[in-house]
């Protein structure tokens, strides 16, 4: 039923051609297809075939024709939408060592190796990131971190270990507590708090995108003056529409003086692998004081999807939410009595009970590259789109920016567009050249978004996804002329069928100052 040994190795060769024949693809489609809900759906089989296809080239050239072309390609060197899903190639390969190696790692005796390897990658983490020193296994006090599979889930394990520790010291209604994040925050941080049953105050936000402590202090007095106990604050370190910064050191300071019992953490799924370099740290001041951190290693790091570290200053709040010890468990992980630091279940430390080799994937690319070769990565994707915010800056009649760059990210307008324009770009985008737009609103504006995966785009493809953007733009300048023009005439007529010699003057002259400012 399985392959033997050469079947495997010609197979797997075969599959990794394909991986670089997509590649090759990529360069020659758009990003997304014209595709309508259920079209891979009816293309396949309608029943499962009785007899199994053996034939590896068949089954590939399904991916090739079937499934490829009606896919968002994430990797396309022009999707500038969302955030990065980057993918060296090492990771292709750590996913094979994954698989092979087999691991369910639910305890330390489940698996060993799963379990201490992921402690070393995240200690590891913790020194390349500038991370509190609390946070490693190293330095054997109550802190630690795992891998949650997305920051969303990271961000619900703090939410839930925020409330386990209020409700072990208060005896009320959990439905009483409050949980607090900006007006920017994710949207996975006002879920977490509906989950635990807490209430969600998101709080507004200064004219740069930031939640201060001052802002975060007015809505808790609030809030307790109505009889409601703040209990968790999620400060985020590079929002997800504009990636702007918390103020966390105001925010911590605030309450260490008056709510030190609230639980803080900080989501940094996006920027967290910013802070190799040691210029961008200073973001994360006061972050001493947080109770727990969570950042995104594929979006920015090298350790692809559904690897996101979470570290927590002490281990037992965290923990003390998820403890359970199975009767058919408890013979075999007593064989050691001396439980260590490093002997630890990390079914403990999440809602899954299992969990996969998702760390010798991290593992590998982490050796691959090295620190330098981290923080190289990060500098070449700042530096795209630093070129793309040149080129908005270059064509102020067409495009103006809604604040500067923040990282790799930069956000920007149509020079005069409504909020019905962009949405008409985004729309245009997609149906004229197959490109993905992301747009996002603040303060009741719309806007767009564009980054560059750096693993997949280089200068060329930043000035493409740019020149395709002028397109769009100069098409809405033209057809916004032509109205102007259409308006212009009308009135001149208006005005020759009444004879006044002076407003038609008044009415060329506005039209030529309008289409000036268009064009």
């Amino acid at each position: 039923m399985d392959f033997n040994e050469d079947d495997f190795k010609n197979a797997a060769e075969k599959i990794a051609n394909f991986i670089v024949e997509y590649d090759s693809i990529l360069k020659s489609c758009p990003v997304s297809n014209p595709v309508k809900p259920g079209d891979l759906y009816n293309a396949l089989d309608a029943k499962l075939p009785t007899s199994g296809e053996k034939s590896i080239d068949i089954l590939i050239d399904k991916v090739r024709k079937e499934i490829s072309p009606r896919m968002v390609h994430w990797s396309h060197p022009q999707n500038s939408a969302w955030f990065p899903n980057v993918s060296p190639k090492i990771l292709a390969l750590g996913a094979m060592l994954e698989n092979t190696l087999n691991c369910v790692g639910f305890s330390w005796s489940s698996s060993p190796a799963l379990t201490e390897l992921e402690q070393k990658v995240m200690d590891w983490l913790v020194d390349i990131y500038g991370l509190p020193g609390h946070f490693k296994f190293s330095s054997k006090g109550a802190g630690g971190g795992c891998f949650q599979g997305t920051a969303g889930e990271a961000v619900l394990n703090a939410c839930l270990a925020a409330r386990g520790r209020f409700l072990a010291t208060h005896d009320v209604d959990p439905r009483k507590l409050v949980a607090y994040c900006s007006d920017q925050a994710h949207c996975s941080c006002s879920r977490a708090a509906q989950i635990s049953l807490m209430q969600v105050r998101r709080v507004e936000t200064n004219d740069q995108a930031e939640m201060t402590g001052e802002l975060l202090i007015k809505q808790m007095e609030k809030d307790v003056a109505e009889g409601y106990f703040p209990a968790f604050v999620a400060v985020t370190l590079g929002t997800t529409g504009l990636c702007a910064f918390d103020d966390l050191k105001s925010i911590v300071d605030v309450l260490e003086n008056q709510f030190p019992s609230v639980w803080i953490h900080v989501d940094s799924a996006y920027t967290g692998p910013m802070f190799v370099l040691e210029e961008n740290r200073h973001y994360l001041a006061g972050v001493e004081k947080v109770d727990s951190f969570n950042t995104n290693l594929s979006k920015m790091g090298i350790g692809g999807f559904d690897s996101s570290p979470m570290w927590v200053k002490n281990r037992f709040d965290l923990t003390n939410n998820f403890v359970e010890n199975p009767d058919y468990l408890r013979s075999h992980e007593n064989e050691i009595n001396d439980e260590n630091v490093f002997q630890v279940n990390f079914r403990d430390w999440t809602l899954a009970f299992g969990r996969k080799f998702r760390a010798i994937r991290v593992w590998l690319a982490m050796e691959w590259f090295g620190v330098e070769g981290i923080k190289e990565h990060v500098k070449n994707h700042i530096r795209l789109a630093e070129e793309f915010e040149a080129l908005i800056l270059q064509n102020p009649k067409y495009f103006e920016l809604v604040k500067e760059r923040s990282f790799g990210l930069v956000c920007f307008r149509l020079k005069g567009g409504n909020n019905e324009d962009h949405d008409d770009f985004v729309r245009r985008a997609k149906t004229q050249f197959g490109l993905i737009v992301t747009s996002a609103c603040w303060k009741d504006r719309t806007y767009l978004r564009a980054t560059f995966n750096d693993f997949a785009s280089t200068s060329d493809d930043v000035l493409k996804v740019f020149r395709k953007f002028m397109d769009l733009a100069l098409h809405k300048a033209s057809l916004c002329a032509w109205i102007l023009e259409f308006k212009a005439v009308t009135s001149l007529l208006a005005c020759r069928l009444s004879k006044d010699s002076s407003r038609a003057s008044e009415v060329k002259a506005r039209y030529k100052t309008n289409v000036a400012e268009w064009m």
